[in-house]
């Protein structure tokens, strides 16, 4: 008995989802340019859909949210394109175990930097602060000009300083004065 795996399955029932019978190769794929078209209308259709959304939040936020737009494109045409090479007829699974290794050797590569942008949509989703407010932060106070997913733009004294959002979450912020609490009556 022979054993196969979802993923064979998968690919031979989406081969003979575009295999016309007795068409010539250059059917199938026409038949398989035309769904990257319908799937390239579809996935846009979608961003737009978001991105329209998107214009209804509070600019702090729209960070965050463009962040996720951007990962669901990706993750969107990762699909279409495995989709594809099922069809096609390529064996992706060698290529899936080539992916995971190089992924976890990027992961260990990228950990700062990964770890900074993990702290910016902390710092953004959580509202510790938010533009307009008063901070102490790693011996820097300033006005928060500006909250971006690697860093936060302070303006001291005439200064722009840029603070990267990892020294933030790992230290101390004293809110000295927020836009969003009222001030106590001296």
């Amino acid at each position: 008995m022979q054993e196969t795996n979802a993923l064979t399955t998968a690919g031979a029932n989406l081969r003979a989802l575009v295999d016309i019978p007795g068409a010539p190769g250059w059917v199938d794929m026409l038949v398989l340019i035309l769904g990257l078209i319908f799937a390239t209308i579809i996935i846009n259709l979608i961003i737009t859909l978001i991105g329209n959304l998107i214009s209804s939040f509070k600019p702090h936020k729209r960070t965050v949210i463009s962040l996720v737009v951007v990962v669901f494109h990706v993750l969107m045409w990762l699909i279409f394109i495995t989709v594809c090479m099922t069809v096609i007829g390529v064996d992706f699974v060698p290529l899936l175990a080539c992916l995971g290794v190089g992924g976890i050797s990027l992961g260990i590569a990228l950990k700062d930097s990964i770890a900074s942008l993990m702290a910016g949509i902390t710092l953004i989703v959580g509202e510790v602060f938010v533009i307009g407010d008063v901070i102490n932060v790693a011996g820097v106070e300033g006005e928060v000009e500006e909250i971006t997913i690697r860093y936060t733009k302070l303006l001291a004294g005439g200064e722009r300083i840029y603070v990267p959002n990892l020294s933030i979450v790992n230290s101390i912020v004293v809110l000295k004065k927020s836009v969003r609490l009222p001030q106590a009556q001296a």
